[in-house]
């Protein structure tokens, strides 16, 4: 089952991958056209980088195991929603350790390869927060590793994934491991709704830097513990 998730994952990394190439090919031509630097426009990241107008009912993302697609759009609108939630709930709050690191909040997630993978991504992106990535293939203890080291303010789980459960213990007690709050992540549809009217706004008030953090990717930590790697929006 692993290995045909994985074609859809790829497409998942490239969709948001394909976010950012766009964006910057849109800063790009801004810059020339209005003869503002190249480090001004380059500093909005969602602004330029999701064109909602230019780019927004294209196809993004396609679901190989439900068949569901979804634009760009869509996933913009429903990453709005979620960035909200994010704000709303407090989980954006500097710890210590993360003012002294990266100035910014992480937010640890575990989703399927799905259009809900992308949405947490973005969504983190689109509230200034780095984001954690999970693997289905970690262990609860790995997990719980990740998610203390990368100091996440909170782990998102989508609608339907369970953490792995240590071994003779049960759900409650994999729960109780994690060094963070849990919170499942409402649904596509749900997100929309709160999304929709805010995504304007919250596009044109986002000023990401380059060397602004985007995520921290572990390793599977199979020869030991996870080892992770930090990514910017300049990698």
């Amino acid at each position: 089952m692993r290995q045909l998730q994985q074609p859809l994952l790829r497409r998942v990394r490239c969709a948001c991958a394909a976010l950012a190439k766009r964006s910057s090919s849109s800063s790009s031509s801004n810059s020339s056209s209005s003869n503002s630097s190249s480090s001004s426009n380059s500093s909005n990241f969602l602004t330029s980088k999701i064109n909602v107008q230019t780019w927004g009912d294209r196809t993004a993302i396609v679901e190989s195991d439900t068949g569901n697609t979804f634009t760009f759009r869509e996933l913009a609108v429903a990453s709005a929603g979620l960035a909200k939630i994010l704000k709303d709930d407090g989980w954006l709050n500097l710890s210590p350790a993360n003012n002294a690191k990266t100035h910014q909040p992480s937010i640890a997630m575990l989703a399927r390869p799905s259009a809900t993978y992308a949405v947490m991504m973005l969504g983190a992106w689109l509230a200034n927060a780095v984001c954690v990535p999970l693997s289905s293939s970690h262990t609860n203890k790995d997990v719980s590793y990740i998610v203390g080291n990368s100091d996440a303010n909170v782990l998102l789980l989508q609608e339907g994934v369970t953490l792995p459960a240590a071994q003779n213990s049960s759900l409650a007690a994999a729960a109780d491991s994690i060094p963070a709050p849990i919170t499942t992540v409402p649904s596509i549809a749900e997100l929309s709704a709160i999304g929709a009217p805010l995504l304007g706004g919250m596009l044109d008030n986002l000023a990401t830097p380059h060397n602004r953090g985007a995520l921290v990717i572990y390793t599977s930590g199979t020869t030991g513990k996870p080892k992770g790697g930090h990514s910017h929006f300049n990698a």
